[in-house]
């Protein structure tokens, strides 16, 4: 509660807007599993990531492997060799599912093609391993964040190409790492995350990144040391411990998804789903649970053995027919892919 009260009484981009009101028909919200795949990459599975339209997953390992999965079974279409052996440690799609962007421990962050199954650019600007990537909702800007304690922005064209826009030296002077980046109000602002769990926000809105304020949750920090923002960068969830705090861009409370139907052991990964009502949350207890953003009430469970790493959803397309696809990786590199029907 200490949290929640520590988050709501600080602003933050307060010219930014909160996450909007959610009709009372998604109270009605009901998941059905109507497939469930389960595949094995080589190494341990560090990251996962589903394509917007549910169709396709990234795995990162000390590569990135490229599944469809929209078959019976998953079927490996690309294998982006990292040429370096060294671990991915963030991976995403562009919003419009054409590219894989991934940061790793070699410095550098990479975009590949997905339809050519090439790589279209490559940034080595830090100095040092690579945190979290992030691309804004528009698709033509990618942020990382490094151990070297700056933040980059790269200018992504519409071949792939990355070059670089801004470097956000804020940390420099605190000597943190920036472990986590996240963008938020449709683009026009960015987050960065330290170890200790210091936010710092910065306003893009005017060229030249502007620091324009902070918050740090209470004593402790945050365990996963990650934001994870909805499309539109209009509500973010925080995993701490056995729970996902959700969080206005202006720093405001925004609920709590956890407690008895929840996880037992620490959260590890959680990602909204495209149109940002539900939230899947994954767990070192083996949990993989999906929630309803606006009632925060479980809607599905899956227990396995082992440890979850990561977790990313997808939804087809189809108001009738629409289901969400979420995949979520284990550290023996075991990946389990779930559709859950709309009902």
């Amino acid at each position: 509660m200490t949290r929640l009260l520590a988050l709501a009484g600080i602003v933050l981009l307060a010219a930014l807007p909160a996450a909007p009101a959610r009709q009372a028909k998604d109270k009605k919200l009901t998941l059905q599993a109507v497939g469930d795949v389960r595949f094995k990459v080589e190494g341990h599975a560090h990251e996962v990531a589903v394509s917007p339209d549910g169709k396709l997953v990234a795995v990162g390992t000390e590569d990135v492997f490229l599944f469809d999965i929209t078959g019976p079974e998953a079927k490996k279409v690309a294998f982006f060799d990292s040429t370096v052996g060294f671990g991915i440690t963030s991976l995403t799609f562009t919003p419009d599912g054409k590219h894989v962007v991934f940061g790793g421990r070699d410095h550098s962050v990479r975009v590949w093609n997905v339809a050519d199954k090439r790589e279209t650019g490559r940034g080595k600007e830090h100095k040092s391993d690579v945190r979290s990537v992030a691309v804004s909702p528009d698709g033509k800007v990618v942020a990382t964040g490094g151990q070297d304690r700056t933040a980059i922005l790269w200018d992504l064209g519409d071949d792939g190409s990355l070059k670089e826009k801004h470097v956000i030296r804020g940390e420099e002077n605190f000597f943190d790492a920036v472990v986590s980046v996240a963008f938020v109000s449709k683009g026009k602002g960015l987050y960065t995350v330290t170890p200790n769990g210091t936010f710092r926000g910065y306003s893009l809105a005017k060229g030249e990144p502007k620091l324009t304020g902070g918050f740090k949750p209470p004593k402790g920090g945050v365990s996963s040391q990650k934001i994870v923002p909805n499309a539109a960068g209009t509500l973010f969830a925080v995993a701490d411990n056995n729970a996902v705090f959700l969080v206005s861009p202006t720093g405001g409370a925004s609920g709590t998804l956890g407690g008895p139907a929840g996880h037992k052991g620490e959260v590890t990964g959680a990602a909204f789903s495209p149109d940002g009502k539900l939230l899947a949350s994954c767990g070192r207890d083996g949990t993989l649970v999906v929630w309803d953003v606006a009632t925060k009430a479980a809607k599905y469970t899956k227990v396995r053995p082992g440890t979850f790493s990561g977790v990313g959803v997808g939804q087809t397309a189809g108001a009738a027919s629409a289901e969400t696809v979420v995949a979520a990786c284990q550290d023996d590199g075991t990946v389990h892919v779930v559709r859950l029907a709309h009902r």
